[in-house]
């Protein structure tokens, strides 16, 4: 804030996320091409910060440029998928567990991204955004940096992927929220078997769903 006014987002900004937007809603096999032209008029900002943002993605192989062509969200591979699932279940489970032998998970602030997600069920687009915060939570808790900056450069694809898992399946929402309420459950009784168990379960069902979706 400034003044009182809200401070706008910078150019770059604003085309970074919308950039951002577009890479998490293109389903996880499918290609999405892009004109800066295009994100220019759809972001509302001119092509020179959209073209810093283009860059800034494709260095973190979210999006790929064609000489004389544009840019595109390429698909991904099943591998691909594979290996970011096994990465989220890797540190998830380990941080998950770490937390809660330390005590240092904020379980205020879980309790009320729980009770955030349990008010966006019908918002998948919301939902997702809170989902991945809620786990960004329990990893910052744990206190390994590099796990920690491992799992946030992935968290463009964690949502592209776990978007789609969710579309269309209310249940399997309903269903995150109550693994979550389980997880805080071991965190506020400070145990790691607990937790470790209840994280490794809940993130077996999150893959099951994004793999059942795509096949």
């Amino acid at each position: 804030m400034m003044n009182g006014a809200q401070v706008e987002p910078a150019a770059a900004d604003r085309a970074f996320l919308w950039l951002q937007d577009k890479v998490i809603g293109t389903p996880w096999n499918q290609d999405a091409f892009l004109s800066e032209n295009s994100i220019a008029k759809e972001s509302g900002v001119s092509r020179t910060p959209v073209r810093e943002a283009v860059l800034k993605l494709e260095a973190r192989e979210l999006i790929r440029r064609v000489p004389f062509k544009g840019a595109y969200v390429p698909a991904l591979t099943e591998q691909k998928v594979d290996e970011h699932l096994e990465v989220r279940r890797v540190i998830g489970a380990w941080a998950s567990e770490k937390a809660a032998e330390l005590g240092t998970v904020d379980n205020d602030r879980l309790r009320e991204l729980i009770d955030l997600q349990t008010a966006q069920l019908d918002e998948p687009y919301l939902f997702i955004e809170t989902d991945h915060e809620f786990h960004l939570e329990i990893v910052r808790a744990a206190g390994n940096r590099t796990f920690l900056s491992t799992y946030e450069s992935q968290r463009i694809v964690q949502k592209r992927l776990g978007l789609r898992a969710i579309l269309g399946n209310r249940a399997r929402r309903v269903a995150a929220t109550e693994e979550h309420r389980e997880l805080l459950e071991a965190f506020i009784a400070r145990d790691g078997s607990r937790a470790r168990a209840a994280a490794t379960s809940h993130l077996a069902h999150s893959a099951e769903a994004m793999k059942t979706h795509l096949r």
